[in-house]
């Protein structure tokens, strides 16, 4: 028993400090954690150029399909104060957009991340391509932003 015990705390000190900082969400019956790595180095973003929209990359992503409601799986739970995203399809259910919090995340039908956003506050579809984005930063303001290209177009600026 006291042997057992010390191999846990050896081979827990040995593990370090947890390297999986980032994101997590749950969108229908897939977990996703994204991954910015103990230095950043899983992560990059930057501004669409013009925009107070932030391009996010993960270069680490993990995706488990969770069982059927009611069902659990033996070694994994869904860890405590992960987001449930909000989840609307474009018109021709081509792609899924999942929102929360200034998250706006672009899914296939597959629920494969595609695209993801950061400052896209109240996001929603307006066409097959291009989201709305409200965004709530130092200069508030009201975007169309094509997801395909990243292009956007300025709709409303608010003045403080």
């Amino acid at each position: 028993m006291t042997r057992g015990l010390l191999l846990l705390i050896i081979g827990a000190s040995a593990l370090g400090p947890p390297v999986n900082n980032g994101r997590r969400f749950v969108a229908d019956r897939y977990y996703f954690d994204l991954s910015y790595g103990q230095g950043m180095e899983f992560y990059q973003e930057r501004y669409l150029e013009g925009s107070a929209i932030w391009k996010l990359e993960f270069k680490s992503i993990l995706r488990i399909e969770l069982p059927p409601a009611g069902q659990t799986y033996r070694g994994f739970t869904v860890p405590p104060f992960t987001e449930t995203a909000k989840l609307a399809w474009n018109p021709s259910r081509t792609l899924m957009l999942a929102t929360f919090g200034e998250y706006a995340i672009i899914l296939s039908p597959q629920f494969h991340i595609l695209k993801a956003f950061r400052n896209t506050e109240v996001a929603r579809w307006l066409s097959d391509d291009e989201i709305f984005a409200s965004v709530g930063d130092r200069n508030p303001a009201e975007y169309a932003l094509n997801v395909r290209t990243e292009r956007f177009r300025l709709l409303k600026v608010s003045r403080p």
